[in-house]
């Protein structure tokens, strides 16, 4: 949880997705648009947590400009058995960062 004063600029948004079985040396994508939200601007997409059987070898790679992002799950060297995936989108307050 956010501490106050963090919380009136910063907005979390999470999902996650289950990959119920990926070879050694495969992997799978996942399709996510992340949404809009009124007075806010997405900032970034991020893996917040990776659970499951076979966890320790995953690689996660996140591509695509906002709002729709691609993540792709890769199997290292151990099959990933009921792997889940978390990720959080960050939005900044808007007016929060001005760029001149």
């Amino acid at each position: 949880m956010l501490n106050t004063k963090l919380a009136n600029i910063i907005y979390i948004w999470e999902t996650s997705k289950t990959f119920e079985s990926i070879s050694i040396g495969n992997s799978s994508e996942w399709y996510v648009s992340v949404p809009a939200k009124a007075g806010y601007t997405r900032f970034a997409v991020l893996v917040q947590k990776v659970s499951g059987s076979g966890s320790n070898s995953v690689i996660v790679n996140i591509h695509g400009d906002m709002p729709d992002k691609m993540i792709s799950v890769h199997a290292g060297y151990t099959k990933l058995t009921n792997v889940t995936v978390v990720i959080a989108a960050i939005y900044i307050k808007d007016g929060f960062i001005s760029i001149n």
